[in-house]
């Protein structure tokens, strides 16, 4: 709404569809209003709800979509991170990450100890790929697979 103008009961009612019915496009609702005024804002809710026939607001890109999609563009990250075989070249983890990826494991892995899966991931830098795919190959009796353990490069 421009703001120099005042806002009528009109604006007022095609905000509230909008508030009940954020995908819906605004054109789209006051073309409906306009065109059956005295049914107003409830009969269009009934009619939009009923029908479920509305025109919608054109798709957009969530943000962090388009922040990775950015990070892409500009080479920042190779897409093709092998996270189970290349975990060094990523830096240490946050402590939200690590306490997430700690929680998952345990829950995952309820025989393991405590002390011998933090003993683990910090082999890994406290990464949640590379611990799970070690614990997973050793729980099927399969050798350790490639990943080394080692420091952050």
């Amino acid at each position: 709404m421009p703001s120099g103008r005042a806002v009528t009961q009109f604006d007022r009612d095609v905000a509230q569809v909008v508030e009940l019915f954020p995908d819906a496009a605004p054109d789209w609702i006051t073309r409906a209003l306009q065109a059956d005024p005295l049914a107003g804002v409830g009969g269009l809710v009934d009619v939009m709800i009923s029908n479920r026939a509305y025109e919608r607001r054109p798709a957009q890109a969530k943000p962090l979509i388009r922040r990775a999609q950015a990070k892409a563009a500009a080479g920042a990250k190779d897409s093709n991170l092998d996270y189970t075989r290349d975990w060094a070249k990523l830096g240490n983890p946050d402590v939200r990450y690590q306490t997430e990826a700690f929680r998952l494991l345990s829950c995952q892995f309820p025989n393991v100890c405590k002390p011998s899966l933090r003993l683990l991931m910090s082999w890994f830098c406290n990464r949640y790929a590379p611990t799970l795919k070690i614990l997973q190959d050793y729980f099927a009796g399969r050798e350790p697979s490639s990943i080394s353990r080692g420091t952050v490069q």
